[in-house]
Formats: structure tokens, C-alpha cells, sequence
């Protein structure tokens, strides 16, 4: 079967396309991503999968790198060891991806805590997905080790922390496979740094496949955010943060309440933030459209999509 192709920034196109592709998924799909009505090339980008130790964990990773941050200001984008990786040929092939066989590595500064400062750091463990309601919905849950669902939280300026996007309620026998949303954010008060190198479903964010399952590839590989270096498509606003996962599976994937992916960001200045979600879309096996949010462009279910709120100290 071949699924209907909801329109939308091309940086969000790729799960959805790749389903067109029926089963030969996972060794050949062939486009450009120039061209607006392009079909992605998932087996060009020759992703190995991940198998996190347990089904509760997931492995962002907290890094730091020398860099001062000046609190209240937009964050610098500084690649890693003084080489700019702007350039699909430098950065692997995947467009913002690296070589998935390489250690990972940031492509943008990792904030450093304020001096003085004893940050906190989240549990890289992931709480079983949960929610209040039985209807299908996507919700921000804004601690992504605790179970249940925290819709704000506080943190101080230095800590990392993690936070869960969450699909609940996909219907029984239904296969969820394949999403992709932006996480927006501001940047002048927290972080999401976008990482290079290694497993495509092991980046920032973070799929989570302990509740997924395997057989995941994430097409183009996930970014912090889409104005780090060789982004997607970001906005070139340095003030504006904007996290993306777009991923698709080939044999078939879940139902019930699941965490999507893990967002990892790093709290830089005192401040209130909305974390809200956008461009949202979930299909299902046969590349049906599941679900989207309010406003979305697309085919599929309008279901609630609960954002989370931080405060920085």
C-alpha cells in the first residue's frame, strides 16, 4: 500500500515518505532533499540500530566542553575541535548526521555551569510512558525518569536535564511506525546541543527504544536544533531552539502509551520556558496517517498535544 504523503517542511517529511517505500525500506529509497516532492534516501545513510541494556533506559549522555555561557544571551553555535562540519560531506552523508560508526560527537558548544555552581544532573533511565486520559494524545513530559507525566519542574542554571515526548493511547493493533515532531524552546535559557557521529537513534534527541522496540532509522539524523551546524532547516533566529526527530520502522512498530524520543538540554539562564510541539505526525504501518496537532498541516487525527514549562533559577 501506498500512503498519501502529507506535505510539510521537507525536514519533516522523511518518515512519512520512507513508508512509501513499502517493504524494500531498508535497502533502497532514492531523492533529494532539494526537491519538494522528494522521496528520502534512508538506505544511503546506512544506519546501525541501538540496543539500549534495559527497556527503561536510554542513553543521551551529558558531555562539556569548554565554553563560557553569558547568561541571558543566545548560546554560540562553536563546532567541536575548530573544524565548521557545514557540509553534508563532512558531516557523513546524513545531512546532519556524521558517520554512524564514528564516536559521537557535538557539533554545537555544550554549555559549561555557571562558576560555582554544583548543576544536577538527570537520570539517563526513562519512566514507562503514562498518561491521565484514554485518549490518543502527545504530551511533553518534562522528566523523563519519573514516572507519571510532570508538566512543569524547576531546575537552576548548569543542570541537565531530560525531557520525554510521549504518544499515548495508540489503539490496540495498530502499529505506530513512523513520527517526527519539532520540540520548540528558548534558546537564550536552555540548551538542546545536537550531537554527530554514531547510531542515528542514539543522538539528541535520544529515540527511546526501550519503548519503541528495534528496527528504528532516523532520517535526517536528529538535531538539538535546526540552526546548529548542518542543520536542516532552521530559522537562522539564534534567540529560537527548535529539537527534531523524524523516524521510521520497517518491520512494524507499537501501540498502547510509548515514549518517542529524549530530549537532553542543559538549563543556561534564569527564565521561564513553554516547551511546545509542532509539526507533529504519526503514521501507522501502511503509512496511514494516526495523529497530528491542532494547526498541523496533514490527514490525520487532531489530538491533543500538551506542551511542559521549566523555570531556571
Amino acid at each position: 500500500m501506498t500512503p498519501a504523503i502529507v506535505m510539510m517542511p521537507k525536514g519533516l517529511r522523511y518518515a512519512a515518505l520512507s513508508l512509501a517505500c513499502g517493504a524494500a525500506l531498508m535497502t533502497a529509497c532514492s531523492g533529494d532533499d532539494d526537491d519538494a516532492a522528494a522521496t528520502p534516501t534512508p538506505a544511503g545513510n546506512d544506519v546501525a540500530t541501538s540496543s539500549p541494556p534495559a527497556a527503561s533506559t536510554s542513553s543521551p549522555g551529558a558531555r562539556a566542553t569548554a565554553s563560557a555561557t553569558d547568561a541571558g544571551a543566545a548560546q554560540p553555535v562553536t563546532p567541536v575541535g575548530g573544524v565548521d562540519p557545514t557540509t553534508v560531506a563532512e558531516l557523513g552523508g546524513d545531512i546532519a548526521g556524521g558517520d554512524p560508526d564514528a564516536p559521537r560527537q557535538a557539533v554545537s558548544d555544550v554549555p559549561t555551569p555557571p562558576v560555582g555552581a554544583s548543576p544536577s544532573v538527570d537520570s539517563t533511565e526513562v519512566a514507562l510512558a503514562s498518561a491521565e486520559t484514554s485518549e490518543m494524545k502527545f504530551i511533553v513530559d518534562m522528566d523523563a525518569a519519573r514516572s507519571g507525566v510532570q508538566a512543569v519542574r524547576s531546575v537552576r542554571a548548569g543542570d541537565v536535564f531530560r525531557v520525554a515526548v510521549v504518544m499515548a493511547n495508540i489503539p490496540a493493533g495498530t502499529s505506530m511506525a513512523a513520527f517526527n515532531f519539532y520540540l520548540d524552546y528558548d534558546r537564550t535559557k536552555i540548551v538542546a546541543p545536537s550531537y554527530a557521529g554514531g547510531p542515528s537513534t542514539d543522538r539528541n534527541p535520544d529515540l527511546d527504544e526501550g519503548s519503541l522496540g528495534g528496527g528504528w532509522l532516523c532520517v535526517p539524523a536528529p538535531e538539538g536544533d535546526v540552526d546548529d551546524p548542518g542543520g536542516t532547516e532552521g530559522d537562522g533566529d539564534p534567540a529560537t531552539g527548535r529539537a527534531l526527530i523524524s523516524c521510521f520502522n520497517a518491520e512494524g512498530g507499537p501501540s498502547g502509551s510509548v515514549v518517542l524520543a529524549v530530549v537532553e538540554f542543559h538549563a543556561v539562564a534564569a527564565g521561564a520556558v513553554t516547551l511546545s510541539l509542532s509539526n507533529v505526525s504519526a503514521s501507522d504501518f501502511s503509512g496511514v496517517p494516526l495523529a497530528q496537532c491542532p494547526g498541523d498541516a496533514g490527514s490525520g487525527a487532531v489530538v491533543p498535544c500538551d506542551a511542559g514549562s521549566v523555570t531556571v533559577q
